[in-house]
């Protein structure tokens, strides 16, 4: 399966226009209405999870939206709100690079952490202890801005817990393109264990910083297999007399049926599962696929019959 993208800005030359020059309405609209036709004729899940009426009903939404004209982020908000809508991890609307604010000390300093309805920093630091519970930023309660940022990020379906992948990578981004670009935050937090609230104004960094705290974050042991490339995708091993392991840590081996990836798993399937027939004393297998982000047809399935 492969991840969708589409550039939106199909009728006219963005390049021409600054970051705060706003489209005119019509020529806007015209883009919608290009951007509608691409997806209804290459997205073959388009109506997987929402009928025709329901997809109807968003662009009614967006054209609404488009009677004055719009700052090329402005656009792009709405176009999120539709591949959000539509619901598939393969969907992803993209900005152009030549819009992305990559200049000043402007970004939310800290990497977080989505842990149930909580968000935790996620660095060692000398301005808010790791750990603490962020309650409000800028006067934006938590959980508001938190669900500002679902549209950035595309899951399947009606998913939403899977959006803390993209959300834990990229919170300062997406708050500077959510809420603009700002050299101060004024934070509100409780620190670890904690309920007491206190405020603190943190400045801004810049987005080299940013990657590098991201590098830098506490959780980096335990998450870091969403964010890298995966070397050694799946293994087997016996753990105890009576007990026997299978990690999977993605389901991206091999694309197809046919692909020689995807046949080497197969018949390391088969082995292990041979292995286990002929020692009936291994009662217990315990499957890993902790921090598994998916992948191809039909690794999973192929993963599954086994098991089954």
């Amino acid at each position: 399966m492969i991840k969708f993208k589409i550039a939106f800005f199909l009728i006219f030359p963005f390049v021409l226009f600054s970051q705060n020059e706003k489209f005119p309405a019509e020529k806007l609209k015209q883009d919608l209405t290009t951007f509608r036709q691409i997806r209804e004729k290459a997205n073959s899940g388009i109506y997987k999870y929402r009928t025709k009426k329901q997809i109807d009903s968003i662009y009614n939404w967006a054209f609404l939206q488009l009677k004055n004209p719009r700052k090329v982020v402005d656009f792009y908000k709405i176009i999120l709100q539709i591949t959000n809508f539509e619901g598939s991890v393969h969907n992803n609307t993209t900005l152009p690079d030549v819009y992305k604010n990559t200049s000043g000390k402007v970004f939310f300093p800290f990497p977080v952490k989505l842990i149930g309805n909580k968000t935790i920093v996620n660095l060692k630091n000398d301005e808010i202890a790791l750990g603490s519970q962020i309650h409000s930023i800028n006067g934006i309660e938590i959980n508001k801005i938190v669900r500002s940022f679902y549209k950035y990020y595309t899951t399947d379906g009606f998913n939403i817990s899977g959006k803390s992948i993209g959300i834990n990578a990229a919170f300062p981004r997406y708050f500077e393109m959510e809420y603009g670009p700002k050299e101060a935050f004024s934070v509100e937090y409780s620190l670890p264990k904690q309920t007491e609230k206190l405020s603190k104004t943190i400045a801004g960094i810049s987005n080299e910083q940013r990657k590098e705290n991201f590098k830098k974050r506490h959780s980096f042991p335990s998450d870091s297999l969403f964010y890298t490339n995966i070397k050694d995708k799946y293994s087997f091993k016996i753990i105890s007399k009576n007990t026997a392991l299978l990690a999977v840590h993605t389901f991206a081996i091999g694309g197809n049926a046919e692909d020689k990836e995807h046949i080497v798993y197969k018949k390391y399937l088969d082995s292990c599962f041979q292995m286990l027939s002929v020692h009936p004393e291994i009662k217990n297998l315990i499957v890993d696929v902790r921090n598994n982000g998916g992948g191809s047809d039909p690794n999973d399935l192929v993963t599954f019959s086994y098991l089954t």
